[in-house]
């Protein structure tokens, strides 16, 4: 695995953490879904929509995506950095919520 891969998947990672910690899009389009389903006059309670907001889950299935596109195969190896990169992204959103969202 080189530097370039894991240079592009540690970009993906901050990418999806952003938008999906950051931005509001997600709880957006989940109260627009909630309110689809039931009448305006019910309150909103919050459910989960998984894997697309949560950004661990996100930032571990696109790695998993992305590097099968690249190279077909699934190794371990595939999966250690599609880990990894799904638990920084706890340190991304840590310190997105610190510096950014602030």
């Amino acid at each position: 695995m080189t530097i370039e891969l894991l240079t592009v998947g540690f970009y993906i990672a901050a990418v999806l953490t952003l938008f999906i910690d950051g931005s509001g899009v997600v709880e957006w389009f989940k109260e627009k879904l909630y309110y689809l389903r039931y009448t305006k006059d019910s309150p909103y309670n919050y459910y989960q929509l998984k894997p697309f907001d949560c950004s661990k889950c996100m930032s571990f299935w696109s790695g998993i995506g992305y590097y099968i596109y690249l190279h077909p195969t699934l190794t371990i190896e595939t999966l250690i950095t599609a880990v990894i990169f799904g638990t920084l992204t706890s340190l991304m959103a840590l310190t997105l919520r610190r510096y950014i969202v602030e």
